[in-house]
C-alpha cells in the first residue's frame, strides 16, 4: 500500500474506531479520578488528598507514528504499510496515568486490574519498569512482570480493551495505559523530548547521566512519600515519651498514629504477641512500624485478598517484619500470616 493510501485508510480507522474508543476511555477513566471514587470503592475512609490522580491525559496516535513503527519493526510488521498492520497495534490509543505519590501507584494498579469494564491482555500481560525492592513496597513484587530501563524511567504498562463499546468486538482495538508518579511523568517527558533511546549508540557518559537524574528523581518520590506519611502521622499529637512501656491506655494512641483502630480483646492479645518478641517500648515499637512497611503490608493484602488488612492483622504483620529488610522475605512473611489467618478463621467458622 502506498503512503498516501495507508494514510487514507488510517484516518478512515480513527474516525471509525479510535475516536468512540479514545472517548469511551476517557469517560471510563474520569470515575477513577473523582475523590467519590475512592471513598465509595477503597474502604480507604482518609487519604492524606482526596484523589491519589494527579492527572489523566489521552491520546490517539499520529499516522507519521503510526508509520514510524511499523517500518522501525519489520518482523512485528511484516505487512508493512497496510491495514493489518496499524490493527495490529496496541498503542494506537493510549492513556497515561499520573498519581501525586509513589504508593498511590498500588492503589491505581488495583483499580485497573480489577475494574470489569476493561479486559486486561493475557498475551501482553502488565510491565512494571521497577526494580524488585520498588515493587515490594507496592506490593505486587512477584505478580507482575519485571523490567528495567538503562535511563532509570520508572512506570507500569498495560495492554488492555474495552469489555463493552459502540465499536463491534471483532473490530474493538487494545490500547495502552502506563501508569507512573508526578515525578517520573515530568523525567519521561524530558527524556522525550531530548530524544533519548538507550538501544542508541550514545556515549557512556550520557547514559550514566541520564542513570544518574533517573535515580535522583526516584529519591524525591522517596523524600515526598516520606513527607506525606509524617504530615498524616503528625496530625496526632504524640504524648507519650517513646521509652514509656507499652501499656493498655497508651498504645491505642500510638495505633492511632497510623490509622489503625482495634478491639479491647484485640489490644491485649496483641500486647502479649509483642512482650513475646522483647517489643515492650514505644521506641522499639516505632523502629520497625514504620510507614513503608506498613504501606508494605497493606498493598500485599490488596493484591492476595483484595481488601485492606484490619488492625490486628497489620500489626501482626508487622511483628513479623521486625529485622527483615529483603524485599522478597519480607512477601514471604506477609503471604504466612495470611495463610495463618485465613486458617484461624476458617476454624472459628467451624
Amino acid at each position: 500500500m502506498e503512503q498516501g493510501q495507508f494514510r487514507e485508510a488510517y484516518q478512515e480507522y480513527v474516525q471509525s474506531v479510535l475516536t468512540p474508543t479514545s472517548r469511551e476511555v476517557k469517560e471510563l477513566s474520569s470515575d477513577w479520578k473523582s475523590p467519590e471514587f475512592w471513598e465509595q470503592n477503597t474502604g480507604i475512609e482518609e487519604l492524606v488528598i482526596p484523589t491519589p490522580i494527579q492527572d489523566i491525559h489521552k491520546r490517539i496516535k499520529r499516522p507519521e507514528s503510526v508509520e514510524n513503527k511499523i517500518l522501525r519493526n519489520p518482523a512485528s510488521f511484516p505487512d508493512g504499510l497496510a491495514k493489518v498492520s496499524f490493527e495490529r497495534m496496541t498503542d494506537t490509543v493510549g492513556l497515561r496515568i499520573v498519581t501525586y505519590f509513589f504508593h498511590d501507584l498500588s492503589l491505581v494498579h488495583q483499580v485497573i486490574m480489577n475494574d470489569s469494564r476493561l479486559v486486561i491482555s493475557e498475551s501482553n500481560p502488565p510491565v512494571a519498569y521497577m526494580n524488585s525492592s520498588q515493587l515490594s513496597i507496592l506490593g505486587i513484587l512477584g505478580e507482575i512482570d519485571k523490567k528495567e530501563k538503562e535511563s532509570g524511567y520508572l512506570s507500569i504498562h498495560y495492554i488492555a480493551k474495552l469489555a463493552n463499546s459502540e465499536v463491534s468486538e471483532e473490530s474493538r482495538p487494545w490500547f495502552e495505559i502506563q501508569l507512573r508518579t508526578l515525578i517520573e511523568n515530568t523525567w519521561a517527558e524530558i527524556e522525550h523530548q531530548l530524544g533519548y533511546k538507550p538501544e542508541k549508540a550514545t556515549t557512556l557518559t550520557v547514559r550514566d547521566q541520564f542513570r544518574l537524574v533517573g535515580n535522583y528523581l526516584s529519591a524525591v518520590d522517596d523524600h515526598f512519600e516520606y513527607l506525606r506519611s509524617e504530615l498524616q502521622r503528625l496530625q496526632v499529637v504524640t504524648v507519650a515519651d517513646n521509652h514509656t512501656p507499652l501499656n493498655p491506655e497508651n498504645f491505642p494512641h500510638e495505633l492511632h498514629e497510623f490509622g489503625l483502630v482495634v478491639t479491647r480483646r484485640e489490644m491485649d492479645g496483641l500486647l502479649k504477641l509483642l512482650f513475646s518478641r522483647g517489643i515492650t517500648t514505644i521506641a522499639e515499637f516505632h523502629s520497625f512500624a514504620t510507614s513503608k512497611n506498613i504501606e508494605t503490608i497493606k498493598n500485599r493484602y490488596r493484591i492476595k485478598v483484595k481488601r485492606a488488612p484490619n488492625g490486628f492483622e497489620l500489626v501482626a504483620n508487622l511483628v513479623n517484619l521486625k529485622d527483615c529488610y529483603d524485599p522478597e522475605q519480607m512477601n514471604q512473611r506477609i503471604d504466612a500470616q495470611i495463610e495463618l489467618n485465613k486458617a484461624w478463621y476458617d476454624l472459628k467458622e467451624e
